[in-house]
């Protein structure tokens, strides 16, 4: 498994509106966006592939049956959250979960979110 990362702080203090807490704000906004719309999902859900261990931010339960994830990456200007990413998206592939298909990634952008991104992203998905 991957040994935890200085990004990832066990201090979380956002508590979204399912009642757990979340490590940004970004992911505060995705997580009530998800239970507003009645989609089920877990948070940081252990999920195991090719023996690895990784936590995806949201693991998402689509009515008709499919599973999805969501990565929301808020850290990429940090070098070691960039490569951690690259080394989860590589399991990813590995294992048949594809961004664009099963696999949604939504980024911070300069420190910026736009929750409007998150809304068009449930939509393109078909995540109710």
């Amino acid at each position: 498994s991957a040994a935890p990362l200085s990004f990832l702080s066990s201090d979380r203090m956002l508590i979204a509106a399912k009642g757990h807490s979340v490590r940004s704000k970004s992911e505060l906004l995705i997580a009530d966006a998800l239970f507003y719309h009645g989609i089920r999902y877990e948070y940081e859900k252990e999920l195991i592939l090719s023996g690895r261990t990784i936590y995806p931010d949201f693991t998402i339960y689509c009515s008709d049956g499919r599973i999805n994830y969501w990565e929301h990456l808020g850290l990429l200007e940090d070098e070691s959250y960039r490569q951690h990413w690259n080394y989860k998206k590589n399991l990813y592939t590995s294992n048949d979960i594809i961004e664009n298909y099963n696999l949604i990634v939504s980024k911070d952008h300069n420190g910026s979110f736009d929750s409007r991104d998150i809304q068009h992203l449930i939509q393109i998905y078909h995540l109710k």
